[in-house]
């Protein structure tokens, strides 16, 4: 790349050849391919798919649009989101339409790769440009260029500047008449407002939650009014109790409570697995109101108090929950009178502990009779994300973004209890809460419960678990079960999360986003710009290796382009250094890759708009490359049209800061093409 450089840019004003393509015969192609790594036979970078690709179009437009400020850099995420989502959708229909059984799977494939890349836009979109307005996500880029500038990562520095209000919301206004309080879900949302390692969790959980969201658009449709109430089991107990192996009380603790081995009537047990399968994709999705509201339903308004434990929304609602949550959080005044309540009696959150516990409780005793009651599995998952007990949470999980979701979730509430309950429970960066260190006893929470009440004792054995849970009568909170599970940081809970349904680890043209998505996850952006050249031009790879998907390259490209523009990574320097580092050189081949795809497939319109952010050198040999093909290929009209097009774009492109393109540089690149091509032709036309 150094030498493609130093003889391509050695004279700047001047035509001069480059040395290494100075032998007669010897084309410019075949040149930038060795100096590349890239075999020279350029079948091995063409599409394997054909040349119909017409989203290369779509997105090649959003860019002209955010280059000249028509769009905004959140607009533009979202817009290649729509786009890649969209044409999945419709090869998925042509896959369907298909009669040949391996183009059916090969566009079904192509299909899948479209969705994960659309997924994966979101999450750049949520992690790094979401904000309520274009002012904050300016201050953000001038900050994160700022403190590249002084040595900083910018990552670390962008949370300090986003609009840290998503996910969590701003909290909500003081509750009416109690003057400077707020209730425990509005100091959790501040909390995350102002931590910049928990705004990135929420950020992942509420992208998670959202994009399952939108897949998954009404999961109680087809449940029935009443359908959660034991209609059969009563009926069969009102017939002298001729099934024994029913329950013998048809309260929600039946089961447990008196007869350990009791069972539902078979098809009570089927409506109640279906009825929590449902709530746990509503509770997947974000949308815990609803599935309070479907509990009450089908006739099981207990159920959904025990859902909303922590209020309507739940302790810690993000995105529209958290929204919403704000504009009804300002009259929670009988909630906060029980949180202050429980501060006046010497435990903060005591109701919040008992509720967590119960949950706890809860998940391990209807997993522990799953298998004899016939339904369990979606129960016990859902009261394990309550409690934040990750192990239980996993029995609801049906793909990678479900195990992803059910760790994150739970680490991230364990931790803002953690901060706002002040115990030891958080991760090495928080280890000293808002109230100091301590932990908090059942006895403690017990006391401030309203015992009179409630008739609870902390001495009941039913306070008692099993030598498996950990959980004793003298610590509530952390639930030892539950803190023994979670991992010591942000990064910790993103990789045990993504362990699950086969890892990030793959070369699968789906699975592999995965690994993309982690690494946006964690900010580790070197590591993203190695495993995309890995995957494009693998070390090694011969002719007869596997083509470069040509949706890798376009997504590699303009995710390059991307994370130069928002200041996470440089992506040009035109210092007139040589030194640049490995990275700045990977985002620089990843463009250039794919500007070599568009010019293979002669998709010479597109090819200006990702010319220009190429380094000068670079720039100015690609460019006699495209003027190469263009004339050995076409006729005389889409060379001149190829010619006149690439003149303009360079010439808007003189005055954009941080470009580098200079006054005739289109000129020189076509005198240098025509001298060499005389010379190779001997002198001739």
């Amino acid at each position: 790349l150094v030498a493609l450089e130093t003889n391509a840019a050695r004279t700047v004003d001047t035509v001069d050849t480059v040395d290494m393509v100075d032998m007669v015969g010897v084309g410019v192609t075949d040149a930038v391919y060795a100096t590349y790594n890239v075999q020279a036979n350029q079948t091995r970078i063409k599409s394997s798919l054909g040349a119909d690709h017409p989203e290369e179009a779509q997105f090649e437009e959003v860019m002209r649009r955010l280059f000249t400020h028509e769009m905004s850099l959140s607009e533009g995420i979202k817009a290649f989101r729509g786009i890649a989502v969209q044409r999945g959708k419709q090869l998925g229909k042509l896959a369907s339409a298909s009669g040949d059984a391996a183009c059916r799977a090969e566009r079904r494939e192509d299909a899948e790769e479209l969705q994960c890349e659309g997924k994966t836009w979101s999450l750049l979109y949520y992690l790094f440009a979401h904000s309520r307005d274009d002012a904050v996500g300016a201050m953000a880029s001038v900050a994160m260029a700022s403190a590249s500038a002084d040595g900083v990562d910018p990552v670390d520095a962008l949370p300090c500047h986003q609009d840290m209000s998503y996910p969590a919301g701003m909290g909500g206004r003081f509750v009416s008449g109690a003057g400077m309080e707020k209730t425990l879900r509005q100091r959790a949302a501040d909390l995350v407002f102002q931590d910049g390692v928990l705004n990135r969790a929420a950020r992942v959980v509420a992208w998670l939650e959202e994009e399952r969201g939108r897949e998954d658009v009404d999961p109680a449709e087809g449940l029935g009014r009443k359908d959660g109430v034991w209609k059969e089991t009563r009926l069969g107990l009102d017939g002298n109790h001729t099934d024994d192996t029913l329950v013998r009380e048809l309260d929600p603790d039946g089961m447990t409570r008196v007869r350990e081995d009791g069972a539902l009537h078979k098809d009570n047990a089927k409506d109640e697995e279906r009825l929590a399968r449902v709530l746990w994709r509503l509770v997947r999705s974000g949308r815990l109101q609803l599935a309070s509201q479907v509990c009450g339903y089908v006739g099981q308004p207990w159920r959904a108090a025990s859902l909303t434990g922590c209020g309507r929304h739940g302790p810690l609602p993000l995105g529209d929950a958290a929204e919403a949550a704000d504009v009804t959080d300002g009259g929670a005044e009988e909630t906060l009178a029980g949180e202050v309540e429980s501060a006046t009696l010497g435990v903060e959150g005591g109701n919040k502990i008992m509720w967590r516990w119960a949950c706890y409780h809860a998940a391990r005793s209807i997993a522990a009779r799953m298998e004899g009651a016939g339904h369990g599995r979606y129960e016990s998952a859902l009261y394990g994300v309550l409690s934040g007990d990750v192990k239980h949470a996993m029995l609801g999980c049906t793909s990678w973004e479900d195990s992803l979701w059910a760790v994150m979730r739970c680490w991230l509430e364990f931790q803002v209890d953690s901060e706002l309950l002040g115990c030891d429970g958080g991760s090495d960066e928080r280890k000293t809460g808002m109230l100091g260190s301590r932990s908090v006893s059942i006895d403690m929470a017990v006391d401030e419960a309203d015992a009179d009440d409630l008739d609870l004792d902390a001495d009941d054995p039913r306070f008692d678990v099993d030598d498996q849970s950990t959980m004793t009568a003298g610590t509530a909170f952390p639930i030892p079960g539950v803190a023994a599970q979670m991992p010591g940081d942000l990064s910790g809970a993103v990789h045990k999360g993504a362990a699950e349904f086969g890892g990030i680890e793959s070369t699968d043209k789906t699975k592999r986003f995965r690994k993309v998505q982690v690494d946006l996850m964690l900010g580790e952006l070197d590591s993203l710009v190695e495993s995309l050249k890995r995957w494009i031009v693998p070390s090694g790879a011969t002719e007869e290796a596997q083509d470069c998907p040509p949706g890798l390259m376009r997504f590699s490209a303009h995710l390059a382009l991307l994370l130069g523009w928002m200041n996470l990574m440089a992506i040009a320097d035109d210092h007139g250094s040589l030194l640049r580092d490995s990275t700045n050189d990977g985002l620089q081949k990843l463009v250039w890759i794919y500007v070599i795809h568009l010019i293979d497939s002669a998709s010479y319109e597109l090819v200006p708009t990702y010319l220009v952010h190429l380094r000068k050198g670079l720039r100015r040999t690609t460019m006699q490359l495209l003027l190469e093909q263009a004339t050995y290929n076409e006729r005389i009209e889409i060379r001149k049209s190829v010619s006149s097009r690439c003149d303009q774009w360079l010439a808007t492109c003189i005055s954009v800061e941080g470009i580098g393109v200079e006054a005739g540089e289109m000129w020189a690149s076509t005198q240098t093409f025509c001298d060499r091509s005389r010379r190779s032709s001997f002198g001739g036309p």
